[in-house]
């Protein structure tokens, strides 16, 4: 234990250090200056109101906020502009959707991630919930909320309303090209993506567009190792039936995990699904209790684990990565522990917890230390508690 809380720090540590990581960017003061500089790019999923900047390598790390900024972008990636708009707060969320058709405006200032810029130009705004709204201006003009609002009637029927359509068939008017495309636009970014650029093209003027090169990404890897597990049989009446430690036992352990790994915040979150095969095997050293009897387990199982993974990146080919699963347990074979006096115990577990560091390299090799919190594997008994924990060493390498 001692030396899983010591590498535990030292991966903190690690981690803090590499988390920070500043890329060629700029910033636009309210007078109007631009000024070069190093951005730490979160690659944020929502829209920030304040970013942290160093004026080059040396410098210490300085933190803008809305007010003291106006446009901030990440050379060749990002840009965000920022704008008083007039944007609808009402809740698109199923048990508080509004009767009303119209929307509900609320002036604010908020940074807008610009998706097209040019004659016309688009911009996204992301809630809090994953939300997105969108905004256009024409020819430098007012910035303006594309209409998408989900409501309902008295009966709770869900109804849309879709203005954004008009608002975009009335503002880009550009030949029967543009009518084709808008009959048939949806609200999210890539087809409102493709209006704009259709516009812009039509108009025959230079436009940029600012992609998100983020895309989820699925990965398959093979990953053996061995697991050092323990487990301790306990009674209420431990000097009749006896306290039985089985000890830790070495055994091999086989698991293949699939990794969705999530198009935002660079690539650092992911969330993985591993089933294993594990088995744990002993004997009981000497007689048990007052009657005397010995005591054997053979525990086999197949363990599903789903959980989350964190990355540090390092460098381009090396990354560290912090892991917390919850495994669901279902025995194999006859999983049980048995007696030779006395009636056996039918093994079954509720399932437990897990945390695990690890590196990785080349896309390809890793390696990782897991601890498993204490689960109990004799769950159909109130008399009876067999408490199962340890650590795992695994080995993995990544298929594709």
């Amino acid at each position: 234990m001692k030396n899983l809380l010591f590498i535990t720090f030292l991966f903190f540590q690690i981690s803090l250090f590499s988390q920070i990581k500043f890329e060629n960017g700029y910033y636009i003061t309210n007078s109007g200056s631009r000024v070069d500089c190093l951005i730490k790019n979160k690659d944020w999923k929502g829209n920030p109101n304040t970013i942290m900047i160093k004026k080059d390598l040396s410098s210490q790390v300085e933190s803008l906020t809305i007010s003291d900024i106006k446009e901030f972008g990440v050379n060749g990636k990002s840009q965000y502009v920022r704008r008083q708009v007039q944007i609808d707060i009402s809740s698109d969320h199923l048990d508080n959707l509004s009767l009303q058709r119209e929307p509900k405006f609320e002036t604010k200032n908020l940074f807008l991630k610009t998706l097209v810029s040019g004659k016309a130009h688009l911009f996204q705004f992301t809630e809090k919930d994953g939300l997105s709204k969108y905004f256009f201006s024409l020819d430098g003009g007012e910035t303006t909320q594309l209409i998408y609002k989900r409501y309902v009637n008295d009966k709770r029927e869900i109804f849309y309303n879709k203005d954004f359509r008009e608002q975009i068939y009335s503002q880009l008017t550009c030949g029967s090209k543009m009518l084709e495309m808008v009959r048939s636009v949806e609200y999210n970014s890539k087809d409102l993506t493709k209006v704009f650029m259709g516009y812009n093209t039509c108009e025959n003027v230079d436009y940029n567009v600012y992609k998100n090169n983020n895309k989820a990404q699925f990965h398959l890897s093979l990953r053996p190792g061995l697991n050092f597990y323990s487990m301790e049989v306990t009674t209420p009446n431990e000097v009749v039936f006896g306290y039985i430690d089985f000890g830790m036992q070495t055994a091999l352990r086989v698991g293949a995990e699939l990794e969705l790994v999530l198009p935002f915040n660079k690539n650092k979150w992911a969330v993985i699904l591993e089933p294993v095969y594990a088995s744990f095997k002993s004997d009981a050293v000497g007689p048990l209790g007052l009657y005397g009897y010995y005591a054997s387990v053979n525990y086999q199982y197949l363990d599903i684990n789903f959980g989350v993974r964190h990355k540090f990146y390092l460098a381009n080919d090396a990354l560290i990565f912090a892991n917390f699963t919850y495994g669901y347990v279902k025995e194999l074979g006859d999983a049980k522990i048995d007696f030779d006096k006395r009636t056996d115990i039918e093994l079954s577990q509720l399932g437990n917890f897990k945390f695990g560091l690890g590196c990785k390299f080349l896309n390809k090799f890793s390696g990782e230390i897991q601890y498993a919190f204490k689960g109990q594997v004799a769950s159909d008994y109130s008399n009876w508690g067999a408490d199962y924990q340890g650590y795992s060493i695994i080995l993995g390498y990544t298929i594709f």
